[in-house]
């Protein structure tokens, strides 16, 4: 992803601000965010500050949605760091009613009809070294290999479908994941923003994947230590999923490389039989939604042929975790340019920094610090424009009181989280 400009974020931030230094109403009222109730904030607020991760969990569990509240949700996964798979979420999303055929395959037609001129990226293996190769490929060309070649499936991957095609509505996000940060700071950018990217790789993190039984994503945490939800159109995935207490296993023998697979050589990975031990299996069904906490490692693999929507996103819960994996990379970042310090002004220096980390992980400080000023100013002008109850001011008040806090978790992260700001 090629980073946003100082030009267009100075710009979308002018005119994101109004007189008062805010946010203005009518924009603000564009996005609003779910907010849980006073009693379970405060009880998130003591896990907010005393708990980091649970551990001697045993297995995901599968939660119809019926049954789930969003204050269950926040409470008992989202502060916890918990995965649960939540069961019937999707039944009347209309890319289940349209992309899914009648035998629960994908509807290649009506895919190639609508969407074949869209672009992603297509993993796939070169026929002659066995390496794994990326290439940018038109949907309809990759619906093509589908058809044709059985034995060497191509991987559909981070298909902004929601950008590319904003009027179709394939779907709803669901309550569980709209408090989102991470997606709101790029609409927001990208509305104000004068300049246009030719592809779609900067719009946002919302992807379409699409892959035949046998395609898989190795072991990976996602982009910057963020959440994650996936939910499957049609097909099924199997899911292995490591607590972060256990990260460690993963790691080789000399403490520089991370194992791609539970099945790596353990004269290599000395730890690698603890880490499949202490790993977590789930085979996400149609229709299906499974949210991935901040740090867990997880391989997925494509059991049957699958169509699948996934979002990454943070937001005050798990500030910590992205603040903390921009300030290590950030610290890397320098170390590798090191040589270079002399040679340039401070500011120079800095802005390549920055640049580094972006280009390694998708973010860096200046846009973490846009990206949380943008969010907390939503979380305050959805306040205003109505009188509120005394009962609603004091769950009002505890909310801020919770948001305030996990920003003062998030340390490294630049000084917009200052009290004033709520």
């Amino acid at each position: 992803m090629d980073s946003p400009s100082d030009a267009d974020q100075d710009g979308a931030k002018k005119r994101i601000e109004g007189s008062t230094g805010v946010m203005e109403e009518s924009e603000a009222q564009k996005r609003r965010f779910p907010r849980p109730s006073d009693d379970v904030v405060r009880k998130a607020s003591h896990w907010l500050e005393h708990v980091e991760h649970q551990e001697g969990i045993e297995h995901v569990e599968v939660v119809d949605v019926e049954k789930l509240t969003y204050d269950d949700f926040f409470l008992n996964y989202m502060v916890k760091n918990v995965p649960v798979v939540i069961r019937g979420v999707t039944e009347n999303w209309k890319c289940r009613q349209e992309w899914v055929d009648a035998n629960g395959q994908p509807n290649l037609p009506f895919l190639r009809e609508k969407f074949g001129n869209g672009q992603a990226f297509v993993h796939r293996k070169d026929t002659q070294t066995g390496q794994d190769q990326v290439e940018w490929c038109r949907f309809d060309a990759f619906l093509d290999h589908w058809e044709i070649d059985e034995k060497d499936p191509w991987y559909w991957k981070d298909w902004h479908f929601v950008a590319e095609f904003s009027e179709y509505g394939a779907y709803q996000c669901p309550v569980y994941f709209q408090d989102d940060w991470l997606n709101h700071y790029y609409d927001v950018t990208r509305r104000h923003s004068t300049a246009r990217s030719e592809r779609m790789e900067t719009s946002d993190y919302r992807f379409v994947y699409m892959g035949k039984k046998g395609t898989k994503t190795n072991l990976h945490t996602d982009v910057a230590k963020s959440y994650s939800w996936s939910a499957n159109v049609c097909g099924q995935k199997k899911w292995l999923l490591l607590p972060p207490p256990y990260a460690g296993f993963l790691r080789d023998r000399y403490g520089q490389g991370t194992a791609s697979t539970f099945d790596e050589d353990p004269t290599l990975f000395p730890n690698i039989e603890s880490a499949w031990n202490k790993a977590l299996q789930v085979y996400q069904e149609a229709g299906d939604i499974i949210f991935v906490p901040s740090g867990w490692y997880h391989s997925v693999e494509n059991t049957k042929d699958t169509i699948s929507i996934n979002h990454n996103w943070f937001n005050a819960v798990n500030l910590h975790w992205i603040a903390s994996h921009v300030n290590l990379e950030e610290t890397q970042a320098e170390r590798a340019i090191e040589d270079c310090r002399e040679l340039t002004s401070p500011e120079e220096f800095q802005q390549l920094v920055q640049q580094n980390v972006y280009a390694n992980i998708g973010i860096n400080k200046p846009m973490l610090a846009h990206l949380v000023e943008l969010a907390v100013h939503v979380q305050s002008s959805c306040s205003m424009g109505r009188e509120y109850s005394a009962t609603e001011t004091e769950e009002l008040t505890a909310w801020h009181r919770f948001i305030h806090a996990a920003l003062q978790k998030a340390n490294g992260v630049p000084g917009c989280f200052a009290p004033s700001v709520m």
